[in-house]
């Protein structure tokens, strides 16, 4: 038994809490007779399991094989558990310690025939995207926007005679999510005690447990595994004086790992959205339900066509057509976007061959389209055009629109061909040629001509000057 212990007094016969042997234990079970054991009990039952001679024990029973009931004499009883069923998915119950007969009423009472039950401990686990001070399963984002996940996994009531842990999280991110190694894990157990267990940098008691893998598809695997291996005995660990496992005996205890996500290029766009589950197995062979978060992001493709003078569509794409795309912040203003290829440059934004520009990972909110510089030949069209997208964290879709009557708005329309919940628009131009005082060549020929006439007066005047003096006889 741990020196440190409160019950080691009563293994050495000393008083506790005014009482001596297992008369301080009196109080149990509790009331309600379900033989749930308090946190104090329930260490003391999991410590003098670990110190009991369970080789001779005063009965054993084995569910359905022994009959119902097991004739005992009065007295105070350590049930253990000694194998859990087969199949179980929980871990062997947590020693129990049992009064027979149970004190009831105040001790007016005394309930001779004792009812044990016996439970599993099991664990779950749980996952949520962090946004700020709320939580949730779905959000939506922009490529280059990080997301940040909290994940809790529950502490099995593991007993004293467990010498060796299974326990193994696994996170499954989508080829849209790019892990940040940024993985931080803490203990949190009953009271509100918190105890870090691994630093974002990899430092900690939970060093080296976190390791990074893909599966067949290319997704990101993020594994942490604190099972017992050689002598590394995690669980076992001791955070402030007491073995991690043993937190558990007091309420409940959980694991909380917190770490971010960066969406990528690769990122689903639309209503498809991008997937990051994980799940816990506690127990060899029994792994808990995924439970998986969501994050959507969709695109926008500009498609650039000729326009007559009349301001019909002549579906001649145009090519050369750049342009920049901002987006309101939280103060109102328009920021603009920079899109960037897989090493991070910058990306002009200027239509291809086929007159086509996309802007890919676009999240929800409102938007300023402005073209900068014209096709070669056609005039430029420098109206500033708006558009607002957005997503329903409910029904998992995205739309768009804007204010009714806006004059600058364009008007988005499902992508064709593209994958549901994308956008695109049409925006033209038209022929034109530069006017004098313009900057175009009108201009220089017109200063060519002024030039040449001003020389030609210089020369005339001189002449004419000549001529004078001659005839004046100077």
């Amino acid at each position: 038994m741990d020196e440190n212990s409160p019950f080691k007094g009563i293994i050495e016969g000393e008083e506790y809490n005014g009482k001596k042997g297992l008369e301080a234990v009196a109080e149990y079970p509790d009331q309600s007779g379900a033989n749930v054991p308090s946190s104090l009990i329930a260490q003391f039952a999991a410590e003098l399991a670990d110190v009991a001679d369970q080789a001779n024990p005063a009965a054993t029973f084995t569910i359905g094989v022994t009959s119902d009931a097991v004739t005992l004499p009065y007295g105070y009883y350590l049930v253990v558990e000694t194998g859990a069923p087969q199949n179980s998915v929980g871990v062997k119950s947590a020693p129990m310690l049992v009064t027979v007969p149970q004190i009831l009423n105040g001790g007016k009472e005394l309930k001779k025939n004792v009812s044990v039950t016996v439970k599993s401990s099991t664990a779950d686990i749980d996952k949520v995207i962090v946004d700020g001070e709320e939580s949730t399963n779905v959000n939506n984002g922009a490529v280059g926007d990080v997301v940040n996940y909290k994940v809790t996994s529950d502490i099995p009531m593991y007993g004293a005679d467990v010498k060796e842990f299974h326990y193994v999280i696994t996170d499954m991110l989508s080829k849209g999510l790019t892990y940040q190694n940024d993985m931080k894990i803490s203990l949190h157990a009953e009271g509100g005690q918190e105890f870090e267990l691994l630093n974002a940098d990899g430092t900690g008691t939970f060093e080296n447990t976190v390791s990074i893998s893909e599966d067949e598809e290319g997704n990101a695997v993020i594994t942490v595994d604190l099972s017992t291996t050689g002598d590394k005995n995690y669980l076992a660990e001791e955070v402030d004086g007491k073995p991690i496992y043993q937190y558990a005996w007091e309420g409940k205890a959980q694991f909380v790992l917190e770490y971010s996500a960066k969406i990528n290029k690769d990122a689903v766009q639309g209503n498809g959205g991008n997937e990051n589950s994980v799940n816990l197995e506690y127990k060899a062979g029994h792994t808990t339900e995924d439970k998986t978060v969501t994050t959507f992001t969709t695109s926008l493709l500009l498609i650039k066509e000729e326009q007559t003078s009349a301001g019909n569509t002549t579906n001649t794409p145009l090519a050369g057509a750049e342009f920049k795309l901002s987006k309101i912040n939280a103060e109102g203003k328009y920021v603009e976007l920079t899109f960037t290829d897989e090493e991070g440059n910058p990306l002009a934004l200027i239509t291809d061959a086929a007159g086509k520009l996309a802007f890919p990972g676009l999240s929800a909110g409102v938007y300023e389209l402005e073209e900068t510089k014209a096709p070669s030949g056609y005039n430029l069209d420098s109206t500033k055009r708006h558009f607002t997208l957005t997503f329903n964290t409910d029904s998992k879709t995205w739309s768009s629109g804007s204010e009714d009557g806006a004059s600058d708005v364009i008007m988005l329309t499902a992508q064709e061909n593209g994958p549901e919940g994308t956008f695109q628009t049409t925006i033209t131009n038209v022929k034109g040629m530069a006017l004098p005082g313009t900057g175009g060549m009108g201009t220089t020929i017109f200063k060519m001509a002024g030039g040449a006439m001003i020389l030609l007066a210089c020369a005339m005047l001189l002449i004419y000057y000549k001529k004078s003096r001659k005839n004046s006889g100077q």
